[in-house]
């Protein structure tokens, strides 16, 4: 619930209804897949817009990603108020070249940074999801600087090895102020 999965697909309803081609690819299994496919099936959203993927492992899901012109992650607070914190999903898609669309739950803000490395929506945001994608597709020359941002962003602040690092200088000043005791 807390991945706004129903809110990708009334975005895609919207995409449909304004005659603009696309194909959406879900990926994953959960709980909520036979709600979701309901409520596909009332909004006539069929196979030429809908691909349900199922589960895929990790390296087929970054082969996806590196295909895919956008990622779009609209999370929400659950009924249980559940959040998401700042999907490791969303940082791989901003890696590998998607530009990311998602709504500023939990850490999200951190992050994306609205209109210079992604787009950042409102809650339950799929009119403004279906603007952005129509207005990319018609403008394809400003999806680069915003991918390159979004990729720039992860390599200098969401990388593994810089914050290994971090933690070794802190640990040595530790370390360091101990001996001196």
């Amino acid at each position: 619930e807390k991945k706004g999965f129903d809110t990708c697909l009334e975005t895609a309803a919207l995409l449909r209804d304004q005659n603009i081609s696309f194909q959406w690819q879900i990926v994953g299994e959960g709980p909520e897949r036979d709600r979701l496919r309901s409520l596909a099936e009332k909004l006539h959203l069929g196979d030429s817009h809908i691909t349900w993927m199922g589960y895929k492992p990790h390296d087929e899901v970054i082969g996806l990603m590196n295909k895919a012109h956008f990622f779009v992650l609209p999370s929400k607070v659950a009924a249980n108020r559940d959040v998401d914190g700042i999907p490791v999903a969303l940082m791989e898609a901003m890696a590998n070249g998607a530009i990311a669309i998602t709504t500023s739950v939990g850490g999200i803000r951190e992050l994306v940074q609205n209109q210079i490395n992604g787009f950042v929506v409102g809650a339950n945001g799929q009119h403004e999801i279906a603007e952005i994608v129509s207005n990319l597709l018609r403008s394809p020359e400003s999806i680069e600087p915003i991918a390159l941002a979004a990729r720039k962003q992860i390599l200098d602040n969401f990388n593994g090895n810089k914050e290994a690092l971090k933690l070794k200088e802190a640990f040595d000043r530790i370390y360091l102020l101990r001996k001196k005791l």
